[in-house]
């Protein structure tokens, strides 16, 4: 693994029906969902070390701590951006954050652990 501190990623992605609190459950509400912008910054910090674990290796999600700062409504474009801050081990903690066109929406610490993927798959067993 060769993970280090600084390294980072940012990408684009436009808020659609799909990513709003109203899919969620909470009607009407047409802004993105709290859960949509906690996995688009989930898969933010996946994409920042991706290609830097050995072949068979992944990482899972161990603890996000985000606050959500503000609407954004359908149609408006995120930038989502993550940037590893640590490195103890396995374990590898980020900086998330998503901005919109007014300003930054979300903004936390997001942490994951780098597994060797069939054996964490052996070890959960059945999963369908």
């Amino acid at each position: 693994m060769s993970v280090e501190v600084g390294m980072q990623t940012s990408w684009q992605k436009q808020v659609d029906a799909e990513m709003t609190a109203d899919r969620w459950g909470n009607k009407g509400v047409m802004v993105l969902a709290t859960p949509t912008l906690v996995g688009l910054l989930e898969g933010t910090a996946v994409r920042a070390i991706a290609d830097h674990l050995e072949p068979g290796w992944a990482t899972v999600g161990t603890h996000i701590d985000l606050r959500h700062l503000k609407a954004t409504p359908v149609g408006d474009t995120l930038t989502l951006m993550a940037e590893v801050t640590a490195v103890d081990g396995r374990r590898v903690t980020f900086h998330v954050k998503a901005e919109d066109s007014t300003g930054v929406a979300g903004e936390g610490t997001h942490e994951r652990v780098v597994i060797e993927l069939a054996r964490f798959l052996q070890r959960v067993g059945p999963t369908g």
